[in-house]
């Protein structure tokens, strides 16, 4: 099924961390879904976008992106190639876990300001308590050596260059050329979203925190939220993306409820699981992305069918044009064969979705 490559991740180890730290939820907005477009939240992913981590689920790697940024770079007249300044230190990166952890540290902060103060004190080697949890959490748990406070130091001085000299501008005048597309976006998700997440948000008492980030370049992110669910995922530039972008939101969303269903049916520790493919972690992983993939199955066949077949394409292995004149039924057979989930895993996943 081509979502190992295609579609979104979520660590679930920092949930369980999250919640032990006691984070609570905001005074929830009237609506469901709290749209939010952050220029420190896109800084970070378009950094990431530039390091290639291998065969990792979690990799955000883009070569075309890159270049594009280059180009632009160029244009400007502006000297500053990003990949060579990351390549000096990703060997650092790459295969510590804790600093991977970086992917969910900006939604944490409001701003930038708040974000680069935060990677600099992370830098540091204080051990007083900081009035913000996210900073708490990430110095208990995930960077707690000098090798990574070094890596730190001079990741936070490379997303400030980075900032200063050209994605401050850049983010502005994407967000002014998208203007539109992503009211039209927001309009589109929230009426379809309410068909189909509604149910699961009051079931859970939760509100999602939407992010689009203009430097996703593929995959997504989802995290405990303030509000509850939290979900970051492409923004589209244009029509033909929304149904791609909603698809990936929804299991943003819906993998933050299934990781126990999962784990429960079949009987699996989620600290040995591992978005490195071909690693015993994986097994794990996968587990609870099929979970997510077949719960938002059983979610658009009941509450959003004229998005059925768009959602099985996305998830079909096999080329596009080899089956866009399928019929659902053909679709939803090669897509229940494709789906390497046990049938305990099904019957719990049925039964939640029954009682919504």
């Amino acid at each position: 099924m081509k979502h190992r490559k295609d579609v979104t991740m979520t660590i679930f180890i920092l949930f369980s961390f999250a919640s032990s730290f006691g984070f609570c939820l905001d005074k929830s907005p009237n609506e469901n879904f709290i749209f939010k477009a952050e220029v420190h939240v896109d800084l970070l992913f378009h950094v990431l976008a530039h390091i290639d981590t291998g065969n990792d689920a979690a990799n955000l790697y883009s070569e075309d992106y890159a270049k594009k940024i280059l180009n632009e770079k160029q244009k400007l007249g502006i000297d500053a190639d990003l990949t060579n300044k990351l390549n000096s230190i990703k060997d650092i990166f790459i295969p510590d876990k804790g600093l991977r952890m970086i992917d969910f540290f900006p939604f944490g902060f409001s701003d930038y300001e708040e974000f680069i103060k935060g990677l600099n004190w992370l830098a540091t080697d204080s051990n007083e308590k900081n009035q913000n949890d996210t900073l708490n959490l990430y110095r208990t748990k995930f960077i707690t050596t000098q090798k990574q406070r070094d890596f730190i130091g001079k990741f936070s001085g490379i997303l400030d260059y980075e900032y200063q000299t050209f994605y401050r501008d850049y983010w502005k005048k994407e967000q002014a050329r998208l203007s539109v597309i992503k009211g039209q976006f927001e309009e589109f998700v929230k009426t379809n979203g309410e068909k189909i997440l509604s149910a699961v948000m009051n079931k859970e008492n939760k509100k999602t925190e939407f992010y689009l980030c203009l430097s996703m370049t593929r995959n997504g992110r989802g995290f405990r939220s303030r509000y509850g669910f939290g979900a970051a995922v492409k923004f589209p530039e244009n029509k033909q993306e929304f149904v791609p972008s909603f698809i990936t939101s929804a299991r943003e969303i819906t993998l933050q409820i299934i990781n126990p269903i999962i784990l429960k049916a079949e009987n699996i520790d989620i600290s040995h699981s591992s978005t490195m493919e071909g690693s015993e972690g994986f097994k794990i992983h996968m587990a609870v992305e099929y979970g997510a993939i077949y719960l938002d199955y059983l979610l658009f066949r009941k509450s959003l069918p004229e998005y059925l077949k768009n959602f099985l394409l996305f998830y079909s292995e096999a080329p596009e044009k080899e089956v866009k004149d399928k019929s659902i039924e053909e679709l939803e057979n090669m897509f229940k064969t494709s789906l390497k989930l046990s049938a305990k895993s099904i019957e719990y996943i049925t039964d939640y979705a029954n009682k919504l």
